[in-house]
């Protein structure tokens, strides 16, 4: 949690710039909660995938979101 979690959002670290909005520990968190609450079917399943969108980025050429986006750390 120290690491990921900044500024309300999980990133991938405390230099990363942007957050996926996908991610999983989230919804892990919430199934926790649920779960210590005593009602563990209120949270949906996790549908894990590969979401992202191919499109053309400023001087990247046609790439994809993960690859441009969330890769991008502070200096």
């Amino acid at each position: 949690m120290e690491e990921r979690f900044q500024e309300g959002f999980f990133v991938q670290s405390r230099k990363h710039i942007y957050t996926r909005f996908d991610n999983l520990e989230p919804l892990a968190l919430l199934h926790l909660a649920a779960v210590l609450k005593g009602k563990p079917g209120i949270v949906p399943k996790a549908w894990p995938s590969n979401s992202f969108f191919h499109n053309q980025f400023d001087g990247a050429g046609r790439t994809t979101d993960i690859s441009v986006i969330y890769t991008q750390q502070a200096p």
